[in-house]
């Protein structure tokens, strides 16, 4: 909770819709601590768009508000995407804001036949512009074959159609915006805050669609999952029984079989390749592979730390949620490809790990049917910490700036698992501690920066060398890079 004594300092505002200067109720309205003014506190605006934190400590805050359909918005941030500035509160002072939320963006266009008609109930997807499709949004054509898809955040996105059989028997293709079946050549589209982006149509393109069709040989029910680059359909298969999936476009598909109790589970994983011939597959059920979790100091001696959490994902699946993992656990994990990650307190670090291979911001394995895969987390003491001043270009203390703290080295960053961040106190100073030795750059900066640090472009920052137990110092210069 936020610190609150009587007769304190105060904030208040208004929320407004920023194109309309409507009044917004129900926004969540969040005050947080920074420095030694630590906690947070949630206020909803009134039907009148007012909120109030009363009788607050002196110190240093940030406030943002957010409401379903309009992007987060925080307090003195310079863009939509980037941090907010603080609001530094004496004992008496009372801060008056206004608030002004942003609608977010949307897509619209036509999915129309051969001669231009519109195609009702299609499925229409939204996919972030990169290496690798993240649906981001989706919509269903209307009775004129109109869609329409909201909740956009702005950046540049692909548009594609899924796949449809007609009445005829003719099968369309998905198609991306450009008239192309490949990511590769498909047209992005621009999506800004508070506007539509129209006209974005689409001709699916004529094409064999396909079905899969399999057996499962197994003596209790058993789920289907086939995972494909659109999403994920699913079934479930009585004992004995068989399965099926209609109108698939041709491309990679993943299918992966789950059956029995977490005492004695049963699974089965393949990659299939469909082109245009329906399929026929059988899925063989096995005993699912165990993973084997240990975690241990430099001696070889078994971890006895009840901070360390680690963390356990599908990679080949992009399964966005992990699940979390004890050490000294046995787990039963499905057969494929997963990413294994470790958050440490901050007296110790993650100084290596076995079993295991390097990936963007963790650590990948693969478990096989009927063999049990070993992982183990290596664990050091002394960390290295880092602490300095960020100042503005005139020379005062940058307060409550933001601070980036990007790992250089590929298996360092796998081992910290990305990108860390604070911010400065009132005096312009900051402290981040519980590092690996190794090369970092550092930054600080009101500006967007991107989580992801492989979007880091190196010597963005200031280059400092963390030894192990070593306390370095690194003045910085807050940069503008808007």
């Amino acid at each position: 909770m936020v610190a609150y004594c009587a007769f304190g300092a105060g904030i208040e505002g208004i929320v407004v819709e920023n194109s309309t200067g409507k009044l917004i109720a129900r926004a969540r309205v969040i005050l947080e601590g920074t420095g030694s003014t630590s906690g947070n506190a949630t206020a909803f605006s009134s039907s009148s768009g007012q909120f109030a934190f009363r009788s607050l400590s002196a110190g240093t805050y940030l406030l943002r508000a957010e409401r379903a359909g309009f992007a987060v918005t925080r307090y003195g941030q310079r863009r939509w995407n980037a941090p907010g500035t603080p609001i530094v509160l004496d004992a008496e002072t009372q801060h008056i804001v206004q608030l002004r939320l942003h609608k977010l963006g949307a897509v619209t266009g036509e999915i129309g036949d051969e001669n231009q008609l519109g195609l009702p109930g299609v499925t229409v997807h939204a996919y972030r512009a990169a290496s690798k499709l993240t649906l981001a949004g989706s919509g269903i054509t209307d009775d004129r074959g109109i869609y329409r898809i909201s909740n956009l955040e702005p950046g540049k996105y692909l548009i594609r159609s899924t796949a449809r059989l007609l009445e005829d028997q003719q099968g369309l293709l998905p198609t991306f915006f450009g008239q192309t079946a490949s990511a590769v050549e498909a047209h992005p589209v621009i999506v800004q805050l508070e506007q539509d982006t129209i006209g974005v149509n689409i001709q699916p393109l004529p094409g064999r669609l396909a079905s899969l069709r399999g057996t499962v040989a197994s003596p209790v029910p058993v789920s289907i999952f086939l995972y494909g680059d659109t999403g994920v359909l699913r079934t479930q298969v009585p004992p004995g029984g068989e399965f099926h999936f209609e109108h698939l476009a041709p491309g990679p598909y993943s299918l992966l079989a789950q059956a029995g109790d977490r005492s004695a589970p049963l699974s089965s994983f393949q990659k299939i390749w469909i082109g245009g011939e329906s399929q026929r597959v059988t899925v063989e059920m096995a005993p699912s592979p165990r993973l084997i979790l240990r975690c241990e100091n430099r001696n070889g001696n078994p971890l006895q730390h009840k901070a360390v959490s680690v963390f356990l994902r599908r990679r080949d699946l992009r399964d966005p949620t992990p699940d979390r993992a004890v050490c000294g656990d046995v787990l039963p994990l499905t057969p494929g490809t997963w990413e294994v990650a470790a958050s440490a307190p901050p007296d110790i670090y993650v100084s290596g790990v076995r079993g295991a291979r390097i990936s963007p911001f963790a650590h990948e394995f693969d478990m096989v049917s009927g063999r049990n895969t070993e992982v183990v987390i290596l664990f050091s003491s002394d960390p290295g910490s880092l602490r300095g001043t960020v100042s503005t270009r005139d020379g005062a203390p940058a307060i409550g700036a933001p601070v980036y703290f990007n790992p250089v080295d590929s298996d360092l960053r796998s081992r910290l698992g990305g990108l860390r961040t604070t911010r400065t106190d009132a005096s312009g100073k900051f402290w981040l501690n519980g590092f690996p030795p190794g090369r970092y750059e550092v930054l600080s900066t009101f500006a967007p920066v991107d989580s992801e640090s492989e979007d880091w472009k190196p010597g963005r920052g200031k280059l400092v060398t963390l030894g192990e137990g070593g306390d370095v110092t690194a003045e910085i210069v807050l940069e503008d890079l808007e």
